[in-house]
């Protein structure tokens, strides 16, 4: 299992996980996207902010970071945290922890980074 940015040869399959997902949530009575915002995942991925996690040429998981969100924080915004948003699973791999997975790749790059910020500015 690894976790590695999405690319634009990706980005049809990102849409049918998206597609998947918006269709599970009408099931089940609930919606967190009304569509997909195409404009969005096509940004995140050129800017590097949208990555998978694969295993055995199997996309699992996909999500984008943020490194700042001031229209959600406002004044509290400081510019030193990451924000996951779009977090879609494959439902092929449901229930085998993918979140657990994102947390768990997203604090050790929240450490590296800060780890660097700190050796820049000393």
């Amino acid at each position: 299992m690894k976790i590695v940015n999405t690319t634009a040869n990706d980005f049809e399959h990102v849409v049918s996980l998206f597609q998947k997902a918006i269709q599970l949530q009408g099931k089940k009575g609930y919606q967190v996207w009304k569509e997909i915002d195409k404009v969005g995942l096509e940004k995140d991925i050129e800017n590097n902010l949208q990555l998978k996690i694969v295993e055995s040429n199997n996309i699992l998981c996909v999500f984008s970071i943020q490194f700042s969100a001031p229209l959600i924080w406002h004044k509290r915004e400081k510019g030193d945290a990451i924000y996951l948003h779009r977090i879609v699973v494959n439902p092929k791999f449901k229930r085998q922890k993918q979140f657990e997975k994102v947390l768990i790749w997203t604090k050790k790059f929240a450490l590296e980074k800060w780890i660097f910020r700190t050796k820049l500015t000393q």
